[in-house]
Protein backbone atom coordinates (compact mmCIF):
# COMPACT_ATOMS: atom_id res chain seq x y z
CA UNK A 1 0.00 0.00 0.00
CA UNK A 2 1.99 3.41 -1.10
CA UNK A 3 0.79 6.79 0.72
CA UNK A 4 -1.76 7.97 -1.46
CA UNK A 5 -3.75 4.82 -0.45
CA UNK A 6 -3.35 5.10 2.70
CA UNK A 7 -4.16 8.61 2.78
CA UNK A 8 -7.15 8.13 1.22
CA UNK A 9 -8.38 5.65 3.61
CA UNK A 10 -7.38 7.76 6.45
CA UNK A 11 -9.70 10.39 4.87
CA UNK A 12 -12.32 8.17 4.52
CA UNK A 13 -12.34 6.59 8.20
CA UNK A 14 -15.07 7.46 10.13
CA UNK A 15 -14.69 6.47 13.76
CA UNK A 16 -17.16 8.60 15.98
CA UNK A 17 -16.09 6.62 19.29
CA UNK A 18 -12.65 7.35 18.71
CA UNK A 19 -10.96 9.73 20.59
CA UNK A 20 -10.42 13.08 19.63
CA UNK A 21 -6.85 13.02 19.22
CA UNK A 22 -7.21 10.04 16.71
CA UNK A 23 -10.03 11.39 14.58
CA UNK A 24 -9.04 12.95 11.61
CA UNK A 25 -9.11 16.66 11.24
CA UNK A 26 -11.82 18.27 8.66
CA UNK A 27 -9.57 20.43 6.54
CA UNK A 28 -12.17 23.62 5.75
CA UNK A 29 -11.29 25.16 1.87
CA UNK A 30 -12.39 27.73 0.95
CA UNK A 31 -14.65 28.09 -1.91
CA UNK A 32 -11.91 30.38 -3.79
CA UNK A 33 -9.03 27.53 -3.22
CA UNK A 34 -11.76 24.94 -4.87
CA UNK A 35 -11.94 27.18 -7.61
CA UNK A 36 -8.07 27.46 -8.07
CA UNK A 37 -7.25 24.27 -7.17
CA UNK A 38 -10.16 21.93 -7.36
CA UNK A 39 -11.00 19.47 -9.96
CA UNK A 40 -14.44 18.51 -11.97
CA UNK A 41 -14.11 15.27 -13.95
CA UNK A 42 -14.91 15.94 -17.24
CA UNK A 43 -14.96 12.94 -20.40
CA UNK A 44 -13.01 13.97 -23.28
CA UNK A 45 -15.16 14.27 -25.74
CA UNK A 46 -17.34 16.58 -23.75
CA UNK A 47 -14.46 19.16 -22.77
CA UNK A 48 -13.32 18.90 -27.00
CA UNK A 49 -16.76 19.79 -27.49
CA UNK A 50 -17.65 22.55 -25.02
CA UNK A 51 -13.46 23.89 -26.41
CA UNK A 52 -14.51 23.56 -29.62
CA UNK A 53 -17.72 25.33 -29.38
CA UNK A 54 -16.23 28.31 -27.56
CA UNK A 55 -13.67 28.89 -30.24
CA UNK A 56 -15.97 29.24 -32.78
CA UNK A 57 -17.74 31.30 -30.67
CA UNK A 58 -14.99 33.81 -30.09
CA UNK A 59 -14.00 33.50 -33.83
CA UNK A 60 -17.49 34.04 -35.85
CA UNK A 61 -17.66 37.66 -36.65
CA UNK A 62 -20.05 39.42 -35.09
CA UNK A 63 -22.05 42.44 -36.47
CA UNK A 64 -22.41 45.97 -33.73
CA UNK A 65 -25.54 46.83 -34.76
CA UNK A 66 -28.51 45.35 -36.91
CA UNK A 67 -28.95 47.03 -40.34
CA UNK A 68 -32.10 49.47 -40.35
CA UNK A 69 -34.94 48.65 -41.75
CA UNK A 70 -35.75 49.86 -45.27
CA UNK A 71 -38.09 52.73 -44.59
CA UNK A 72 -39.39 52.11 -48.45
CA UNK A 73 -42.76 49.85 -48.59
CA UNK A 74 -42.16 46.61 -50.28
CA UNK A 75 -43.23 46.01 -53.90
CA UNK A 76 -46.82 45.32 -54.69
CA UNK A 77 -48.01 42.91 -56.91
CA UNK A 78 -49.59 39.20 -57.69
CA UNK A 79 -47.86 36.38 -55.91
CA UNK A 80 -49.58 33.52 -57.07
CA UNK A 81 -52.39 32.63 -59.53
CA UNK A 82 -53.87 29.48 -59.31
CA UNK A 83 -56.29 27.57 -61.77
CA UNK A 84 -59.65 25.99 -60.24
CA UNK A 85 -61.01 22.88 -61.37
CA UNK A 86 -64.79 21.00 -60.33
CA UNK A 87 -67.29 23.38 -58.89
CA UNK A 88 -65.10 26.84 -59.48
CA UNK A 89 -63.62 25.72 -63.04
CA UNK A 90 -63.36 29.16 -64.78
CA UNK A 91 -61.93 30.88 -61.96
CA UNK A 92 -58.03 31.68 -60.81
CA UNK A 93 -57.55 31.64 -57.25
CA UNK A 94 -55.52 35.04 -56.98
CA UNK A 95 -52.59 35.74 -54.12
CA UNK A 96 -51.45 39.85 -53.98
CA UNK A 97 -49.29 41.55 -51.97
CA UNK A 98 -50.53 44.86 -51.18
CA UNK A 99 -47.90 47.90 -49.75
CA UNK A 100 -48.62 51.19 -49.28
CA UNK A 101 -46.20 54.03 -48.11
CA UNK A 102 -47.47 55.80 -45.30
CA UNK A 103 -50.70 58.06 -45.35
CA UNK A 104 -51.30 56.52 -49.43
CA UNK A 105 -54.67 55.01 -50.42
CA UNK A 106 -56.12 54.00 -53.92
CA UNK A 107 -59.06 55.52 -55.58
CA UNK A 108 -62.45 53.35 -55.11
CA UNK A 109 -62.40 50.41 -58.00
CA UNK A 110 -64.10 46.92 -57.97
CA UNK A 111 -62.96 43.30 -57.53
CA UNK A 112 -64.36 40.82 -60.22
CA UNK A 113 -64.79 38.26 -57.27
CA UNK A 114 -64.60 38.11 -53.28
CA UNK A 115 -61.81 39.12 -51.40
CA UNK A 116 -60.09 38.21 -48.24
CA UNK A 117 -57.30 40.27 -46.70
CA UNK A 118 -54.97 39.94 -43.50
CA UNK A 119 -53.05 42.70 -42.57
CA UNK A 120 -49.34 41.56 -41.66
CA UNK A 121 -47.28 44.93 -40.96
CA UNK A 122 -49.41 48.22 -40.00
CA UNK A 123 -53.01 49.76 -40.30
CA UNK A 124 -55.14 49.17 -42.90
CA UNK A 125 -57.75 51.78 -43.56
CA UNK A 126 -61.10 48.93 -45.32
CA UNK A 127 -65.07 50.56 -46.65
CA UNK A 128 -67.17 49.07 -48.74
CA UNK A 129 -70.07 50.82 -50.55
CA UNK A 130 -69.75 54.02 -49.05
CA UNK A 131 -69.89 52.71 -45.40
CA UNK A 132 -67.95 54.26 -43.11
CA UNK A 133 -63.98 52.99 -42.90
CA UNK A 134 -62.45 51.23 -40.43
CA UNK A 135 -59.20 50.65 -39.61
CA UNK A 136 -57.85 47.14 -39.45
CA UNK A 137 -54.75 46.37 -36.88
CA UNK A 138 -51.94 44.09 -37.63
CA UNK A 139 -53.01 40.70 -37.59
CA UNK A 140 -56.41 41.78 -38.43
CA UNK A 141 -58.03 40.34 -41.29
CA UNK A 142 -61.04 42.31 -43.81
CA UNK A 143 -63.70 41.23 -46.39
CA UNK A 144 -65.12 42.38 -49.54
CA UNK A 145 -68.03 40.28 -50.70
CA UNK A 146 -68.38 40.19 -55.11
CA UNK A 147 -69.52 42.61 -56.64
CA UNK A 148 -69.44 45.54 -53.80
CA UNK A 149 -67.71 48.70 -54.15
CA UNK A 150 -64.29 49.18 -52.66
CA UNK A 151 -64.68 52.46 -51.32
CA UNK A 152 -61.74 52.86 -48.71
CA UNK A 153 -58.24 50.96 -48.97
CA UNK A 154 -54.97 52.28 -48.07
CA UNK A 155 -52.41 53.18 -45.10
CA UNK A 156 -54.50 54.17 -42.13
CA UNK A 157 -50.74 55.88 -40.76
CA UNK A 158 -49.79 58.87 -41.36
CA UNK A 159 -46.27 57.98 -40.82
CA UNK A 160 -45.85 54.08 -40.66
CA UNK A 161 -45.63 52.14 -44.22
CA UNK A 162 -48.79 49.15 -44.18
CA UNK A 163 -48.62 45.53 -45.70
CA UNK A 164 -51.34 42.99 -46.50
CA UNK A 165 -51.81 40.08 -48.13
CA UNK A 166 -55.08 39.05 -50.21
CA UNK A 167 -56.91 36.61 -51.33
CA UNK A 168 -59.04 36.95 -54.68
CA UNK A 169 -61.24 34.92 -56.47
CA UNK A 170 -61.22 36.05 -60.21
CA UNK A 171 -62.58 34.87 -63.32
CA UNK A 172 -59.18 33.25 -65.60
CA UNK A 173 -57.12 35.68 -66.58
CA UNK A 174 -58.68 38.95 -65.37
CA UNK A 175 -57.00 41.34 -63.39
CA UNK A 176 -57.38 41.26 -59.82
CA UNK A 177 -59.22 44.47 -59.93
CA UNK A 178 -60.77 47.70 -61.93
CA UNK A 179 -62.71 50.75 -61.83
CA UNK A 180 -65.53 51.08 -59.87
Amino acid sequence: MDDHELNRLLREWRAPDAPADLRPRRVQRSLLRWLITGRIPVPVPAALAALLLVSLWVALPRSESLPAPDPAPRRTGELARYPLTGRFEGFDAVIVEMNFAPGVSIPEHRHPGFILGYVVDGQMRFGINHEPGRTVPTGGTFFEPSGAIHTTFGNASPDAPVRCVVFLLVPTGSRPSGPA
